[in-house]
């Protein structure tokens, strides 16, 4: 379990907001790593299915949920869309090297 954070507004020195932003990036790529698990889980059930690695109904979906939830949290949605599709593209390329580029789109 992590320590709470302090209020960024408390942050007096530039080593401090540093070591913030530091902590904070080790817990996005505990994040980040626990999404690209579940994503791993999808291939199979993909390939099982017949569903296809790239699916851009989906793919939209998220990139709308992702823009709101960003708005919500006061994140700009732009740079949230942009960080989301470098993923889902990322992502897509790893499941199309397992499954190709067939099935349809769910």
């Amino acid at each position: 379990m992590t320590s709470p954070r302090p209020d960024p507004a408390t942050l007096k020195t530039l080593a401090d907001c540093r070591a913030g932003i530091d902590a904070i990036d080790g817990e996005l790529m505990i994040l980040l790593a626990e999404r690209q698990a579940h994503v791993a889980q999808v291939v199979g059930i993909k390939a099982r299915e017949g569903v296809a690695a790239a699916a851009p109904t989906r793919a939209a979906a998220v990139i709308e949920r992702t823009r709101q939830l960003a708005l919500d949290v006061g994140v700009d949605a732009d740079l949230a869309e942009a960080l989301w599709q470098t993923m889902i593209d990322h992502f897509i390329t790893k499941e199309e090297a397992v499954l190709g580029k067939g099935g349809s789109d769910l």
